[in-house]
């Protein structure tokens, strides 16, 4: 290795460049990372959603059914 000053500079953006292609990736990944994760979290809520909604339509048919009423007879 020659430390000319041609050479130090060639190394010097050699590294700067891998440095900023490194925070260009993690900001890729990240961004990458919040969009599955926002998807994630609308997709839950449209389920729980869903749920609540199943659970208030069978309760709603729970309570306009009236119960049957039993009668027991005695076996002689």
């Amino acid at each position: 290795m020659s430390n000319t000053p041609q050479d130090v500079r060639a190394r010097a953006e050699s590294r700067f460049r891998k440095m900023e292609e490194r925070a260009s990736d993690g900001a890729k990944a990240r961004t990458e990372y919040e969009i599955a994760a926002r998807g994630v979290d609308e997709k839950t809520a449209r389920l729980k959603a869903l749920r609540l909604a199943n659970h208030a339509m069978q309760k709603k048919e729970q309570s306009s059914v009236p119960a049957k009423s039993k009668v027991r007879t005695k076996k002689t």
